[in-house]
């Protein structure tokens, strides 16, 4: 997708060069700004009736624009719970959405996996909360190992927490169940 930044720059001002990125590069990197962009491509009339058919949780567009509905800044907007996440989570793996074979693997094969000599562990996450008060820092996500997926999401409410702090947290957490290997010394 390309960004046009022009739209949104104060006139008079330098007007930045166009930024482009993929959507294998936003599922690895925060670029909050593609998924805007895709959501007012969507529109607000077709986006939540998109989520509703893949049931994922439930958005409310009443008080919260198209483009920002998924970060939680206000009320209404997305709500999601991490039992809706690994149910989508569980769906997309089985092909069970409904849209495109093509289009579900091409969604798997765009998230961010770590390799290791015993499996795999798929992780995506972010943070979203008001500009002001508690954020929440989420991962979800699944381990491939000896022949099992385990399905997982974590949330953590700490004003603190991130992504970064989720995603340690959540991974020794699967080390200590045995659903990813110790870390090497």
């Amino acid at each position: 997708l390309r960004r046009d930044p022009q739209r949104d720059a104060p006139t008079g001002e330098p007007q930045p060069a166009p930024v482009t990125a993929s959507l294998r590069a936003a599922a690895r990197t925060p670029t909050p700004w593609l998924y805007e962009e895709l959501a007012r491509r969507i529109g607000p009339d077709a986006f939540p009736k998109a989520l509703n058919a893949l049931r994922y949780g439930a958005a409310d567009l009443s008080v919260t624009p198209v483009d920002r509905m998924w970060l939680g800044e206000t009320e209404g907007g997305l709500r999601l719970s991490p039992v809706e996440q690994v149910d989508f989570l569980a769906r997309l793996k089985r092909g069970e959405l409904p849209t495109s074979a093509e289009s579900q693997a091409r969604a798997l094969d765009i998230l961010p996996a770590d390799k290791t000599p015993e499996g795999e562990i798929t992780v995506k996450g972010g943070e979203c909360g008001p500009a002001e008060g508690p954020k929440v820092a989420w991962a979800v996500g699944w381990v491939e190992r000896q022949g099992r997926s385990t399905l997982f999401a974590a949330a953590e409410t700490d004003p603190d927490a991130t992504f970064a702090d989720v995603s340690a947290r959540t991974r020794t957490l699967l080390r200590a169940l045995s659903l990813l290997p110790p870390e090497k010394p």
